[in-house]
């Protein structure tokens, strides 16, 4: 529970979301994937941060240095998303950049700015060959990389 002299983070993802991502790219670790990032935009204190909460892979078209998603995987990605998840929203995307570090290439930005662009949306990059990962959001001009925290929700027997 967070208490009013607590931090904000930007961002908040749940362990078992990122165990899924990272499930998914360790199946691939040669070439890039990508996949939804579902969770919400909350709200703290006047403070506005966002939740992961799950992931949803997406069928594509994959090299070591792009990817792609199949023709009509889109599409399919989103009716499961309606069918397991009705109070959620996709919060942004991952993918993976298999040794070349995490960041945004300009092509990445421009999927941002075109399909993710409330200002809360992220672009979580994970390397899976150095072992790295991080979290984005686009600036006026280009992106930046956003403080997080990983989190384990309680499970309904958990104290």
């Amino acid at each position: 529970m967070l208490n009013s002299s607590d931090n904000i983070y930007e961002a908040y993802i749940s362990f078992d979301a990122l165990a899924k991502l990272e499930n998914h790219v360790a199946l691939n670790k040669d070439v890039e994937v990508l996949g939804f990032l579902i969770g919400d935009f909350c709200e703290w204190n006047g403070k506005q941060y966002t939740l992961i909460v799950d992931s949803q892979p997406i069928e594509s078209i994959s090299r070591s240095d792009m990817v792609e998603p199949h023709e009509n995987s889109l599409a399919r990605a989103l009716n499961r998303i309606d069918r397991i998840l009705k109070e959620n929203i996709i919060v942004g995307w991952y993918h993976s950049h298999p040794d070349f570090g995490c960041f945004l290439s300009s092509i990445d930005v421009q999927t941002q700015r075109s399909f993710f662009s409330n200002p809360n949306h992220v672009a979580l990059v994970i390397d899976p060959v150095r072992i790295e990962l991080k979290l984005f959001k686009l600036t006026d001009n280009s992106y930046r990389g956003i403080p997080f925290i990983i989190f384990k929700e309680r499970r309904k027997n958990e104290r």
